[in-house]
């Protein structure tokens, strides 16, 4: 399991020196237009491993794909968030916007040590529901591109921290059933884990800035 939490990190690394790039080297007008592209791709990525691994009946083994893709894709994130980052760190401030960064880094390690003190696969069905949260959370964010609501923005953000919070434990619980059961042998096989556990923690922190600049406000 150190493994895991060794690739994410340096995921994390990768989407520090994405920023700096982005900051140095991208205009902020077209980061929302290779943001596009970059959910478009992520996307396809996807779909086109879910169809390779259901191709090969490969059902008891977790989605393989090279841990370089996901340092790869934490680069670009880092690289088209900077807009994003740079106006909390302005709106926040910096040592608020710290605290929230150590506050995120905080709950990981709090709730990632619970997902893997639980019992393997103990928190599936909870996956279940947390996914059809997401789902109605998705919907929920794209009508409020259109009404702009202050409430339900705030109220989707408390939820998002409530939800990657959630997600956290069962990544974790997810890669140590996996782990337990001699499915990870090599990178590629810790690839998925690396990625969805990158994933809860970003969202995490931006459902969490978002959440102080409105508190702040």
């Amino acid at each position: 399991m150190g493994q895991l939490y060794l690739y994410v990190a340096l995921s994390l690394l990768a989407t520090v020196a994405g920023f700096f790039v982005g900051l140095t080297f991208i205009p902020a007008s077209l980061v929302a237009a290779a943001s596009l592209v970059l959910l478009v791709l992520l996307a396809i990525l996807l779909l086109v491993v879910w169809v390779v691994k259901l191709m090969k009946r490969r059902a008891s083994g977790p989605i393989r794909f090279s841990i370089w893709y996901v340092y790869l894709f934490a680069f670009v994130e880092g690289a088209l968030l900077y807009p994003t980052l740079l106006y909390y760190l302005e709106t926040l401030g910096v040592m608020l916007f710290a605290e929230v960064v150590l506050g995120t880094m905080v709950i990981f390690g709090v709730l990632a040590c619970m997902g893997q003190a639980k019992e393997s696969g103990s928190y599936i069905s909870l996956g279940r529901v947390l996914f059809v949260v997401l789902s109605v959370m998705v919907v929920l964010s794209l009508v409020n591109l259109f009404l702009r609501a202050d409430m339900l923005s705030m109220l989707l953000s408390v939820a998002g921290v409530f939800v990657f919070s959630a997600y956290i434990l069962v990544d974790v619980n997810q890669c140590k059933t996996a782990y337990e059961a001699g499915l990870l042998n090599d990178s590629s096989d810790y690839s998925i884990y690396v990625l969805n556990v990158y994933l809860d923690i970003i969202n995490l922190l931006l459902d969490l800035l978002r959440l102080m600049r409105k508190i702040k406000n």
